[in-house]
């Protein structure tokens, strides 16, 4: 080989340089959380398990992590929930209901992930709280945002799994 057809060990398939990137640096501290929706319209596009490998990754980099199922389906519950959960336990539909005192740390319960709590769907009721929310006059769109914001900065990753509509819910999570 001459030195002209050599490859060079810098460049990429595609003859361009490849680029680095540097580890991110470790965390010392937490504050607000940064907030991550899983929304498409289409059913079946894998939000859900995104959602739980996400989960998972952040898990393992050591975040703490609150992961959210406003689907009414509830597929994440069924995959991250304890196997005790009761399908009449609180849930989702219990904190955003504006006729309950419940909040979100009443009904958030933890995974089998270390740092990972989850705050479940169950039963039918979020599909009927979700007509409540729309039926507000006022503020129908932040009613997740405020109950988000009396946790405070427990955690720093909030996973939102979202139905496949663009309804109450997937408004909130936006």
């Amino acid at each position: 080989m001459t030195a002209s057809t050599t490859p060079d060990a810098n460049l990429g398939p595609t003859g361009r340089p490849l680029r680095t990137f540097p580890d991110p640096p470790e965390l010392t501290e937490h504050g607000p959380a940064r907030v991550i929706a899983m929304v498409n319209q289409k059913g079946g596009v894998g939000k859900t398990s995104t959602t739980f490998h996400l989960a998972g990754a952040a898990a393992r980099r050591g975040l703490r992590t609150l992961v959210i199922d406003a689907d009414p389906q509830g597929n994440l519950t069924s995959s991250l929930g304890p196997a005790d959960l009761a399908a009449d336990s609180v849930g989702l539909a219990d904190a955003l209901s504006p006729n309950t005192d419940e909040t979100l740390s009443d009904v958030i319960v933890q995974t089998e992930w270390e740092g990972v709590d989850l705050v479940p769907t169950t039963g039918t009721t979020l599909a009927a709280v979700q007509q409540e929310i729309a039926s507000l006059s006022l503020g129908r769109e932040h009613v997740l945002r405020q109950r988000l914001e009396q946790l405070g900065d427990t955690y720093e990753l909030v996973l939102i799994d979202c139905p496949p509509s663009l309804d109450a819910l997937s408004i909130n999570a936006f």
